[in-house]
């Protein structure tokens, strides 16, 4: 198994996300798939209204834990 690149790429920003505990060889992202789609969802509408948000734009997981992302 390979340990996983935390480098995650949301249409944002980069972010580098770990899942805590940390391990050494962690082989499972900190992200999955709704996450992705969630924030692509977001900038689609974002630039449909061609506006940008002008506040932080929380989500939080249903089973784990939330991520935080600041406007540009």
């Amino acid at each position: 198994m390979s340990v996983v690149d935390p480098h995650f790429n949301s249409p944002f920003h980069t972010l580098s996300l770990q899942r805590i505990p940390l391990r050494r060889r962690e082989t499972l992202q900190a992200w999955d798939a709704a996450d992705e789609y969630l924030l692509n969802h977001f900038f689609t509408e974002f630039a449909r209204q061609k506006s940008a948000p002008d506040q932080n734009v929380l989500v939080c997981n249903d089973n784990f834990w939330c991520a935080v992302s600041e406007p540009a």
